[in-house]
């Protein structure tokens, strides 16, 4: 069985990219993110970050996706039956970095 190996210039194609709209993201986000969340709610996250070695902004996005889950029991009927309302988080991040401190969220 032969094995493939990737060049140097394959593994890392998107990173440029990445890079660009990462600087995008996170400026926006420094800008807004007072306003959105509040003193408080910004201080609360900014905490997080710190504790977790994460950037505010998945931290500030899975905070949000959890508070589906302090809804009233609100559900939908889906496929026959009923279910709760839930969102899913998909949090694109290197391979083995950090995701433990998001999922303990």
């Amino acid at each position: 069985m032969q094995t493939m190996v990737a060049k140097p210039e394959e593994e890392q194609q998107y990173l440029d990219v990445v890079k660009v709209v990462w600087k995008h993201i996170d400026q926006e986000w420094k800008r807004v993110a007072p306003r959105i969340l509040g003193k408080n709610g910004f201080h609360a996250v900014q905490l997080q970050a710190i504790r977790l070695s994460h950037p505010p902004l998945p931290i500030f996005l899975y905070l949000l996706g959890c508070c589906v889950m302090l809804g009233n029991g609100a559900s939908v009927c889906l496929w026959g039956g009923v279910a709760p309302i839930t969102l899913w988080i998909l949090n694109i991040n290197y391979s083995q970095t950090r995701k433990s401190g998001l999922n303990s969220l």
